[in-house]
């Protein structure tokens, strides 16, 4: 069984390969990379379970910002949950996926879709994770704005539009409640 540092290494894999899923648009010449959304899942899946079997927490400081200011990541039994649900969506939705684009590899730039997948997922993976408000706040914008993306991928029809500033509108009030 993986200790704590394992759990931890597996943790910064599951993010790594959502950020080089992400990167895949700039090199993929438009075919998408669904497998690395899929394995992205898989580790998020193996952090969460075993973070809820062991009943414990992580906690991870990355970045000093400023004085009070810092990019932290805490992975209590709550956030081990979502990251739960969030990491078994991933796998499925990637396998899904590559069956969803099929359609549009003639008409749209698909590795689009596919590199704004994984920065969802990884904004996803980041805001449960996250250990104060302001890295809260800077996911929960970040995945605001690549689920609008998104939502716009077929930005030529009119519903979508509306249902894009539709959205945008909901998420934008949703933060200013929270």
């Amino acid at each position: 069984m993986l200790g704590e540092q394992g759990i931890v290494w597996l943790f910064a894999v599951m993010l790594g390969l959502y950020v080089c899923g992400t990167l895949t648009v700039f090199v993929s010449a438009g075919q998408p990379r669904h497998g690395f959304s899929f394995c992205g899942g898989v580790c998020g899946v193996a952090v969460a379970l075993l973070l809820l079997w062991k009943k414990s927490t992580l906690s991870l400081s990355l970045w000093q910002i400023a004085g009070g200011l810092n990019l932290s990541l805490r992975l209590d039994s709550l956030a081990a949950f979502f990251l739960l649900v969030i990491s078994l969506l991933a796998a499925v939705v990637s396998i899904y996926a590559t069956g969803y684009v099929s359609e549009y590899y003639d008409k749209k730039n698909v590795s689009l879709l596919g590199g704004g997948l994984n920065l969802f997922l990884l904004s996803m993976a980041l805001v449960v994770s996250v250990d104060n408000a302001f890295a809260f706040l800077l996911a929960w914008e970040l995945m605001s704005l690549v689920s609008f993306g998104l939502v716009m991928f077929e930005h030529e029809r009119e519903d979508v539009r509306t249902a894009g500033f539709i959205y945008v509108v909901m998420t934008h009030v949703a933060t200013l409640f929270i």
